[in-house]
Order: C-alpha cells, then sequence, then structure tokens
C-alpha cells in the first residue's frame, strides 16, 4: 500500500498557493508599520540601515508564530473549499474515496507545520528577541543625539528635563541649536531649573550612554516653589550639562544575561521552570514563596505558549476541514469568510485565557489553551456531522455564505417569474445611471473588499489583543481588562489608514482575477467592454468608499487616536504619555509664549498648576515669569489664583508679587490647550491625534511663531491624500488583471497585490521620513508616491487591450 500518491499530492496542491500567500500576506500586514520605522530611524535618526533592518528581522520569527497557523487554516478553507465548490470531494466520494482518506494528506501537513511552528517558537523567536535587545543597544550606540532633537519640538527623553531648541543649523562640529530652553529638577532638593541659551550643541557617549549639552550665552533660573520670594538668576558664557543614560541604555549593557523567560533558548526554558519549583518548594518564608509562585506562573505561561502556537494548526487545520468540505457554494469567498471568523474567535479566546491566567484566575498553563479547547469542540461537532450521511448538519459558518447568497440572488438576480413581475425600475437596464454589469462588476469588488477588510482587521485586532495583554504593567495588582479592550477597539480606527487601502486593492485584484479565470473578461471584451469601461464601476464604488472614511477621519480617528493612547499608558502603569519627565505639560504659543500645567479641564477651561513664561530666545533672556495654583478662561482673559509673578525688565518695574488673583490678556486661547492634550504641541504624530481643521489652526500658529513645521506640513497633505489612496491603488490593479488574457486565479491577483502595495508603502515611507526632514517639500514628500501611483495605473489603462 502506497503512503503517498497522485491524490494526496493533489490536495496538497490545492492547499499550497492559499498557504504561502495568506502567510506571506499576514506576515506583510504585521511589518506594514515598521516600514514607516525602517525610514524614520534610518533617514530621520541616521541609524544605519543594516541595524535596522536586522531589528526587524529578529522580530520575524514572533511574527511567523503567528502567522503559520492563520495560514494553515486559510490554505485549508480556500483548497479544500475549492475542491468542494467544484463537486470534486462529491466525485471522489462516488469513487470510494472517503473524507478520512482525503484528511490524511491535509493533517500530515498540519504536523510537518507543527513541527516547523514549534521549532520557531522554540528557537528562532527566543534567539530573535536575544538579537533584538543586542541591535537596539547597537542602536542606541550608534545614534545621533542632536538628530532626535528637533526644532519647534519639546524632547523629553532627558531624565528629569524638558529641552526646546526654536532652530538648527549645521556646522563642521555637528548640528547647533539656538535659541535654546531647558527644564529640569533641581541639582538641590525641591528646586528647579530654568536655562536659556543662544546656542547649544549635544553630545551622546557611545560606551557610557551619558548625554551632555553645551551652552553659551547661559541665563540660569533657580526657584525654590515653596520659597519663590529666593531667586536666583546668574548668567555665565558657557555651561556644560551631564545627563545620565536612558534607563533603556543601562538595561541592555549587559546583553549576556538574559532578562525574562521568552529569551531562553529551548531547553533553557524547561531548566528555568524546574528550578522555579524547586524555589517554591524550599522557600524560607511566605513573602519569598509568593514571590517565587509568580515567576514560576510567568515561566509555565511562557512555556505554554511555545506549545500552544504551534499546537494551533493542528486545531485550526482539524476543524477547518470539514467546514471546507461542506460548502457546496460560495468557493474561495466562502473560504475567507470563514477563515475571518475563525481567525477573530481564535485569537480573541487565546487573548482573554491568556489574561486570565496573568491575573491568577486560570491556571498558567489553561489560559493558552482555552481557544484550542473551545475551536477542538467545535470541530468535533462539524467532523460527526460531515460523517452521517445525509448532509443538513452543517454549522452556523458552513451555511452562513450559501444563506447570504441566496438573498443576495432573490433580490438583485436576473430571471425568475417574481423578478418579471417587479416594480418597473427593477426591469429597467439602468438604474441611478447604473447598467446591470457595474452593479455585478461593483458588487463582487465589494463583497472581495469586505472580505479582505474583515480579514485584516480580524488579523490586527488578534495581534492589537495579543500585544496589549503583553504589555500590562507586572506591578498592577488587577488585570486591566477594561483599558486592554479599549485600546484595541480605539486604535482600529487610526490603523484603517494603512488597511483600508490595501483591502481595496486585494479585493479589486481577487475578484477580477476570478472573473479572468472563469472567461468572464475575454467574454466582456469580445463584446467590445474594454478595460476602461470595466474600470469604472470599481473606481466609482471605492470612491464612494474612500469619502466615508474621510468623514471618519475628521470625526472619528482623532479622538479615537488620543483614548487608545490613553489606554495604552495605563495598560502599561504610566499616568498619560503626554506627561513629560517632570510631569508637567509644555506648550508653545504666540512668538515668545510658553505654559507649563499639570492638567487640562475643558469643562470648565481651567489649567491645573499652570506656569507662564515671556521669553527672548534670541537674547536668551527670560522677560515675565508666572505660576499659580490654577489659571481659568473667562471673557478673553486667563485669571491665575493664588500665585507669584516676577518680571525681568528695568528697574522701574516690580521684580516680584504674590498675588489672590491675576488677570492677564494673553493671546492663547483654550482650543490649545485641548487640542494638544493627546500629546506634545510639536510631536509628529500629533497629527493622527488632530481633525484637518485643528491641525491647519496649529500650523498657522507655528508658522507665526517662526518655528519649523515641516513634520505638521507632512501629517497635513497626508490628511489629504489618505481617502485617495484606495481608488489609486484600484486603478493601478484593474490593468494588471483585465489588460491581458491571464487566467491564473484569485490566488495570482492577491500575490501581485501583495507586490504592488509593498512597493508603494515602501516609497511613500522613504518620502514622507524626506519630507519630515526638510530634505523634499512636504507636498513633494506625500504626493509624490501617489503621483507615480496615478501616472503608472494610467499607462496601464490607456495601454490594456
Amino acid at each position: 500500500m502506497k503512503i503517498w500518491n497522485r491524490l494526496d499530492g493533489y490536495v496538497l496542491r490545492e492547499i499550497r498557493s492559499p498557504f504561502f500567500l495568506a502567510v506571506v500576506g499576514f506576515t506583510f500586514v504585521l511589518l506594514l508599520n515598521y516600514l514607516f520605522l525602517l525610514a524614520q530611524q534610518t533617514i530621520e535618526k541616521a541609524v544605519p540601515v543594516q541595524l535596522v533592518l536586522g531589528f526587524l528581522l529578529a522580530r520575524l520569527p514572533g511574527f511567523l508564530t503567528l502567522t503559520i497557523p492563520m495560514g494553515a487554516l486559510l490554505g485549508v478553507l480556500v483548497g479544500i473549499g475549492r475542491l468542494a465548490g467544484q463537486h470534486e470531494i462529491v466525485a471522489l466520494r462516488s469513487v470510494g474515496v472517503s473524507v478520512g482518506r482525503l484528511f490524511r494528506p491535509v493533517i500530515l501537513a498540519a504536523m510537518l507545520l507543527t513541527v516547523l511552528d514549534l521549532g520557531v517558537s522554540h528557537y528562532l523567536h527566543p534567539m530573535g528577541r536575544l538579537k533584538e535587545r543586542a541591535l537596539f543597544q547597537e542602536i542606541l550606540r550608534a545614534r545621533d543625539f542632536s538628530r532626535e532633537v528637533d526644532p519647534g519640538v519639546f524632547f523629553d527623553r532627558l531624565p528629569g528635563a524638558v529641552l526646546f531648541a526654536s532652530r538648527s543649523r549645521s556646522s563642521t562640529e555637528g548640528r547647533v541649536f539656538e535659541g535654546v530652553l531647558l527644564y529640569r529638577e533641581g541639582s538641590q532638593r525641591g528646586t528647579t531649573d530654568l536655562i536659556l541659551a543662544r546656542r547649544g550643541q549635544g553630545d551622546f557617549d557611545r560606551d557610557t550612554g551619558q548625554v551632555s549639552l553645551r551652552l553659551d550665552d547661559v541665563e540660569w533660573h533657580v526657584v525654590d516653589p515653596a520659597r519663590p520670594e529666593t531667586y536666583t538668576v546668574v548668567r555665565t558664557p558657557h555651561e556644560t550639562l551631564n545627563f545620565p543614560p536612558d534607563p533603556r541604555f543601562l538595561a541592555r549593557r549587559r546583553l549576556g544575561k538574559v532578562s525574562g523567560q521568552k529569551e531562553l533558548v529551548g531547553l533553557d526554558l524547561y531548566r528555568s521552570v524546574a528550578r522555579r519549583v524547586r524555589e517554591v518548594a524550599t522557600a524560607p518564608s511566605e513573602g519569598s514563596r509568593i514571590a517565587a509562585k509568580v515567576k514560576l506562573r510567568k515561566a509555565v505561561i511562557e512555556l505554554s505558549h511555545r506549545w500552544a502556537y504551534p499546537a494551533a494548526v493542528l486545531v485550526l487545520v482539524f476543524a477547518a476541514f470539514p467546514l471546507a468540505a461542506r460548502t457546496r457554494r460560495g468557493g474561495r469567498f466562502a473560504g475567507f469568510a470563514q477563515a475571518m471568523g475563525i481567525i477573530f474567535a481564535f485569537w480573541l479566546l487565546f487573548s482573554i485565557g491568556d489574561g486570565l491566567s496573568e491575573q491568577g484566575t486560570l491556571p498558567p498553563w489553561a489560559g493558552s489553551w482555552l481557544a484550542h479547547l473551545v475551536i477542538l469542540a467545535w470541530g468535533v461537532t462539524l467532523w460527526l456531522a460531515l460523517l452521517r450521511e445525509r448532509g443538513e448538519g452543517a454549522g452556523l459558518l458552513a451555511r452562513l455564505p450559501a444563506a447570504v447568497g441566496g438573498l443576495l440572488r432573490r433580490r438583485w438576480g436576473a430571471g425568475g417569474q417574481e423578478r418579471r413581475r417587479g416594480p418597473r425600475w427593477v426591469q429597467q437596464d439602468r438604474w441611478g445611471g447604473l447598467t446591470r454589469l457595474d452593479t455585478y462588476l461593483a458588487s463582487g469588488h465589494l463583497r472581495m473588499l469586505g472580505i479582505s477588510l474583515g480579514v485584516l482587521v480580524a488579523l490586527v485586532l488578534a495581534v492589537g489583543l495579543k500585544q496589549a495583554i503583553d504589555s500590562v504593567d507586572p506591578a498592577a495588582t488587577r488585570f486591566p481588562w477594561a483599558d486592554v479592550f479599549y485600546f484595541v477597539g480605539f486604535s482600529l480606527p487610526g490603523q484603517l489608514q494603512f488597511l483600508f487601502p490595501v483591502a481595496a486593492l486585494f479585493g479589486v485584484m481577487i475578484s477580477l482575477a476570478a472573473l479572468a479565470r472563469g472567461g468572464e473578461v475575454m467574454a466582456l471584451k469580445s463584446c467590445g467592454i474594454g478595460p476602461a469601461r470595466i474600470s469604472w464601476p470599481l473606481l466609482i464604488v471605492t470612491l464612494l468608499l474612500s469619502l466615508v472614511y474621510a468623514a471618519a477621519q475628521e470625526s472619528v480617528v482623532p479622538a479615537a487616536e488620543r483614548e487608545a493612547q490613553r489606554s495604552l499608558d495605563r495598560i502599561k502603569g504610566r499616568t498619560r504619555v503626554e506627561a513629560v519627565s517632570t510631569g508637567r505639560r509644555w506648550v508653545a504659543g504666540e512668538p515668545g509664549h510658553f505654559w507649563i500645567y499639570l492638567d487640562w479641564d475643558g469643562g470648565r477651561e481651567t489649567l491645573a498648576a499652570p506656569g507662564y513664561l515671556q521669553v527672548d530666545l534670541d537674547r536668551a533672556r527670560v522677560l515675565e515669569r508666572v505660576e499659580a495654583r490654577t489659571a481659568r478662561y473667562e471673557d478673553g482673559r486667563w485669571t491665575f489664583a493664588e500665585g507669584w509673578r516676577r518680571r525681568f525688565g528695568g528697574a522701574d518695574r516690580p521684580r516680584f508679587e504674590s498675588f489672590e488673583a491675576l488677570d492677564l490678556p494673553l493671546a492663547e486661547r483654550p482650543a490649545l490647550f485641548g487640542a494638544t492634550r493627546g500629546r506634545l504641541l510639536f510631536d509628529k504624530n500629533l497629527a493622527d491625534q488632530m481633525t484637518f481643521r485643528e491641525l491647519m489652526t496649529h500650523l498657522r500658529r507655528v508658522s507665526r511663531a517662526g518655528y519649523p513645521a515641516a513634520a505638521l506640513l507632512v501629517g497635513l497633505h497626508r490628511k489629504l491624500i489618505n481617502p485617495l489612496l484606495p481608488p489609486l491603488l484600484v486603478l493601478v490593479g484593474i490593468p494588471l488583471v483585465v489588460g491581458g488574457s491571464s487566467r491564473r486565479g484569485s490566488l495570482f491577483g492577491f500575490g501581485l497585490a501583495l507586490l504592488i502595495a509593498f512597493g508603494f508603502w515602501a516609497l511613500l515611507a522613504v518620502t514622507t521620513s524626506l519630507g519630515r526632514e526638510g530634505l523634499l517639500s512636504p507636498a513633494v514628500a506625500v504626493w509624490a508616491a501617489p503621483a507615480i501611483l496615478f501616472a503608472t495605473g494610467s499607462v496601464l489603462l490607456a495601454r490594456a487591450r
């Protein structure tokens, strides 16, 4: 008896292509954001490209542990679903080939993938983490501190300090900053230092990690907030300030030592678990026993992960096969639809079980296997139904595509007595300017766009859940379930700027490639319907969806981004991302005006613990300084309560005064503090957290103050171009499929779409980084890649026959 024959090879060939394309596609989506990280670090931060590429490659095994099970699931659902949809399984069963016989090559391939994933999870993934730590250390060593400080941006990564520079210029000794303001906790307890300088230059010691800041023409203000009348001002020609190393630098100095269980390779993790068990058994006190149990729990959870990810291949394939074999209609569409639901359900259950294990509700080993048990039980039910002689026992997911398809055919399908007896507008060839051909093409594109977007969203949500759970503060006394789900939900609208264009491209290429394989494109061409005519309904429906996204970008995305960031900070145990290391936030208002405050109450338009500075950065002089308990905006004026004021001017002006209430007609309005609540004022990612109108107002204020605004201009143009990306990608995708006589099918279209999307996003990442650095005009930086895309698509469509 042969162990392997042609039938086994035929079944595996059906699964092979969708599996590899799914693994590549899912991995590409996970790496999409890292394209911008690569461009930012190499272009904006001057980090050697080989270090950043090595860092990304080190993260790749971690992605593969997730994408291999999902690829196996999609491969079985699409490949076996095609056999079932074309009645090949029925034909094989009629000649005596049982379902179990068809499942044999599938389960053998799943076992091989499980062994492969076990090697990745036990060896490549922890080795990648170790390499990631080493490369991160090298990136920190290779960084140029002077390039990290951007003019007009509050730099808050110096311990206990905030640095601001109004301008910068290049010199033979490196980058020189002009108009420097530095605020830090004082060297004496209870004091704060406010330092202004005309010029400054930073140095980074790559051996110790220490940062030195050399300042020229310095004015140094020292004050004790408890005794503001004791105020000291010193002017010196030169000063050198030293700052301790970045904590991340210190944490990675000893690379030979492994910092956690996730970095233990192979059998080292098993030895660690055994050692933790002995520590629990021999603990001398109750406190040390509790600490040892916590360490043991984390080690067992990590060990469970290394077996649970590979085992997911077997579980998902076991449940997917009977589901795909029972599908009679829908083909690959049904496979994508079912994969979307199963992927999301599995990783949702996995993440919930993982969180329950982290908080101690479930045993440390049980949480990682909760999803497996649920999917396995569902798979057993599907197998029992499949093995029955009668075929009425299909599960809900197996019946759903056929039911939806039946409803659509009854509603929009041609033919049938009831259809012909319908209203007059239904019988017309045209309705709303669209022909039946237009609705046929558009509906197919919408269907595949929706399925593609659903699969990508399910992937992003699942990975987001896992990352959120991994980011939970170890010192947390309770597991922050609400913040975890808030973060995942609120981060999704912002992710759509990447997912929606990619899904539109996938949708049009998969749907058109399926038509080409069925000969329908050739039939349309024989009737005189060319590629240009085919493209119109697809472009129109994509553009309409893009208008919906444009409205969401102005109403939903900014607020969601701010809330997602706040939720992530609570998960990590940080108070707020915008609260700098000094505990207060900085905002630049009108030229020479700076505000520092603890919090902003938008309902009452009140600042908590505000400070106001009026400075002349060109001369490095403080002109006025106000500190108070609160400041409230009323009738165009700011009312400061319970504080002090110091003015630095001529001898005839009072230098110090304390007050219960002080009214100042300052130009800043409450909208300044509300709009920048999500992040510091000039941060490069601020555009994502502001609407177009808010960003325009903010940009005018920045330009009026004379600060560089290239990063904000890039963000403004990105807001304009984002809604146009889906139709532009569709414009390129259409002629690549219908321009020739290709009949390679929807999987060919999916693979070609991956190449196009990767090339476009890589080019856009590079040009936007060049624009932020001022090496390209912001308009050119953002619009260059879309313009190339539009030109390419137009030429291809014009030449298509």
